[in-house]
């Protein structure tokens, strides 16, 4: 990542989303997959990286896991950025 790349913020319900039944559900992955290809479009023609920040560290694992098997998409980093609580 270098300044000015892309960053991306999923909140709170992605784990429960992404986990309903114990395994990734198709239908809200698909939708993250559809979003990275878009965001990659973009980061790709203006030479930039992507970075997805999650809420929960269990979404971020499964998507990274997700994004891995594909070779453009495993070019976005996935980190784990617990919300702050506002004082």
């Amino acid at each position: 990542m270098k300044k000015g790349d892309l960053a991306d913020a999923k909140g709170i319900a992605y784990a429960w989303l992404l986990t309903a039944g114990g395994k990734p559900t198709e239908n809200t992955m698909n939708k993250l997959l559809h979003q990275a290809g878009r965001q990659m479009d973009v980061a790709d023609a203006l030479g930039l990286g992507i970075k997805w920040y999650f809420a929960e560290e269990s979404a971020a694992d499964i998507v990274r896991d997700e994004f891995k098997k594909d070779k453009r998409l495993s070019r976005i980093v996935i980190a784990y950025m617990p919300p702050r609580r506002r004082k």
